[in-house]
């Protein structure tokens, strides 16, 4: 297939075709033997590589410094949620549930400490519903990329 590629693209790419190889003195020919043999070299080249390494006493741990950070989810309050769902632009299209951003807006007040109470099972639980999975991705072409 590349072979054709570059042909129909004028790269003058030459393959090489190994016909021989030297194994222990020993000359091979066949190209699954040859193919073997390159097998071989590159799977056993890490463990010998590995093999020659000076031995140390030294373990990771000494030379990595530990960092006493903690990374943990800061639970969302009612306000939180409210706030952002303030925040939602009307113009924005509706998700995969055809629930308007005008209608969240809207409704803030109501839903607020409901989706307040999803999110924070969510979280401390470690399980999403399907439903918050899912987006739905559009692509915004810039002028004259249609």
């Amino acid at each position: 297939m590349w072979k054709k590629v570059n042909e129909l693209t004028n790269r003058n790419v030459k393959s090489t075709n190994i016909n021989e190889i030297s194994d222990d003195g020993n000359i091979v020919t066949d190209p699954r033997e040859i193919a073997n043999i390159f097998n071989n070299c590159f799977t056993d080249i890490g463990p010998k590589l590995a093999k020659d390494l000076p031995e140390h006493n030294q373990i990771p741990e000494s030379y990595v410094k530990p960092i006493n950070t903690i990374f943990r989810f800061q639970l969302v309050t009612e306000t939180d949620v409210s706030k952002l769902l303030y925040t939602i632009k009307t113009t924005k299209v509706t998700g995969h549930d055809r629930i308007s951003a005008k209608l969240l807006k809207d409704s803030a007040d109501v839903i607020a400490k409901s989706l307040t109470t999803i999110f924070k099972k969510s979280i401390l639980s470690g399980s999403f519903p399907d439903d918050m999975k899912i987006a739905i991705v559009s692509p915004i072409y810039k002028s004259d990329c249609k």
